[in-house]
């Protein structure tokens, strides 16, 4: 994800921000870096006279919140704010895209439109269940934004250190070093990652769909 983050960047959010009004921005970021840490918070909990420090800590809260002038035409990208919004835009497009890139030709080639005669079929009942999705997917996307946002971050990080801990991590693999350590990055890396993720999602999540038909639970799950 951070790879497409970057190239919708580069291509387009960099125009579309720098247009933006120059609106001001709190930073989150520095004002979460101006909280006391736990141990301070617990001597604080503790003081016989926890107002005034409590004031001081709130000032200097809101200082760090306005103190780095971030307007919303000149968010760098690795602003949080602006990640978390370029990504809901990412997902809530590339949803509808592929919603409708996949959901249509299935309805003409693959449909079977005897069903439109059976006798629960609702009247305009493709149309409705168009505008529940539509009306899903903004939700859905707010949803998957934390974690494309966790995963993007977690790539940065690991990008800078990526090589040194390849070689670490292969070298616990003894005289196979050689052969498992181009599957821990690169091409090889993602190739292992595909076969893994078709394991989980159409086996281990069939395994689950299975589970869930079980007698003890099907009737209960299940209308």
């Amino acid at each position: 994800m951070d790879v497409i983050l970057d190239l919708a960047d580069e291509h387009v959010f960099n125009r579309v921000y720098s247009s933006l009004p120059a609106i001001p921005l709190p930073d989150l970021t520095a004002a979460i870096a101006a909280l006391p840490s736990w141990s301070e918070c617990l001597s604080l909990a503790n003081s016989s006279s926890p107002p005034r420090p409590i004031a001081a800590i709130a000032q200097n809260v809101y200082s760090a919140l306005w103190a780095s002038n971030l307007s919303l035409h000149s968010l760098p990208t690795d602003n949080i704010f602006r990640q978390i919004l370029s990504l809901y835009v990412l997902t809530y497009l590339g949803a509808l895209i592929m919603y409708f890139a996949f959901a249509t030709p299935s309805y003409f080639l693959v449909f079977d439109q005897n069903h439109k005669k059976h006798p629960k079929y609702l009247k305009n009942q493709i149309k409705l269940e168009i505008m529940m999705s539509m009306k899903a997917l903004p939700n859905i996307a707010v949803m998957t934004v934390p974690w494309l946002l966790a995963a993007a971050a977690a790539a940065a990080s690991a990008a800078a250190t990526a090589a040194a801990e390849n070689s670490a991590r292969a070298a616990k693999f003894g005289p196979l070093a050689p052969l498992v350590e181009p599957f821990l990055d690169g091409w090889g890396y993602v190739a292992v990652s595909i076969i893994g993720f078709l394991l989980f999602t159409d086996m281990g999540i069939y395994w689950v769909h299975r589970w869930l038909h079980h007698p003890l639970l099907y009737k209960r799950l299940h209308k």
